[in-house]
């Protein structure tokens, strides 16, 4: 069945607690673009999503590739200069992506909720390292979810990328080996893969259960990728947390 991008997706349903809900959207069906960036079309998109999650607002971030997370103490519609940020509140909270991870936790008893943009450099900077660290439950009841994202075929790197996560104190006892490969058609290239490293480094932390989405930002033509061509447009993760009422 053919991927459908202009519909809201929801990952792991019936298998989250009570009141929470993983989801994501966003891509091209033809002419018609789905798309969550900063414009006044995403906007708009924007304000369909939350009316379709039945909530006042989604909670974004303005991204920067760093390792900052932010504690939510209070409804808002954007947290700025964090790429990842955990609350407690009922609501939304999104992460925009076009190839770089959406990393998107809740906790067992659905108290809890989180996201995540990690990019290489965000990454190699231990911003999933932050992140977990801000949950006050055990990290082993964490429920991770990793979103469409560029894979390891179509990732390719310098040296400079390669020497980031060699020299990275939060991949100092990780075996990154497996995940970074010379390239086999040009020399001094590598093929990195960003999605098993988040793993790599979540497992490193005591994280419970990661599920990765199988989606390729950059193969799947039908998504959003700025490596494929330059594009503006983004995807939209995320979680929504209703109240128990």
């Amino acid at each position: 069945m053919p991927l459908n991008t202009l519909e809201t997706h929801f990952p792991l349903a019936g298998n989250l607690p009570q009141g929470v809900r993983f989801w994501w959207g966003g891509g091209q069906a033809g002419p018609e673009v789905r798309s969550f960036d900063r414009s006044e079309q995403g906007q708009k998109a924007l304000a369909d999503l939350a009316a379709e999650l039945q909530v006042h607002a989604i909670t974004r971030m303005r991204q920067v590739h760093g390792g900052k997370c932010t504690f939510v103490h209070m409804p808002s519609d954007e947290l700025t200069d964090t790429d990842a940020c955990v609350s407690t509140l009922a609501g939304a909270y999104g992460v925009m992506t076009a190839d770089c991870l959406p990393v998107v936790a809740c906790s067992s008893d659905g108290q809890q909720v989180g996201v995540a943009h990690a990019g290489w450099r965000g990454l190699a900077a231990g911003v999933l390292a932050s992140w977990v660290d801000r949950f006050s439950c055990e990290s082993q009841a964490l429920t991770v979810w990793i979103g469409p994202a560029i894979c390891h075929s179509c990732f390719q790197v310098g040296h400079d990328v390669v020497s980031a996560f060699e020299q990275a104190p939060e991949f100092e006892n990780i075996d990154i080996r497996p995940h970074i490969r010379p390239d086999a058609f040009e020399v001094g290239k590598y093929r990195l893969d960003l999605k098993q490293l988040a793993v790599a480094q979540l497992r490193s932390l005591g994280v419970g259960c990661v599920v990765v989405s199988d989606l390729c930002t950059m193969c799947e033509h039908s998504l959003h990728s700025y490596r494929r061509n330059a594009t503006h447009h983004r995807i939209l993760c995320g979680v929504v947390k209703k109240d128990p009422s």
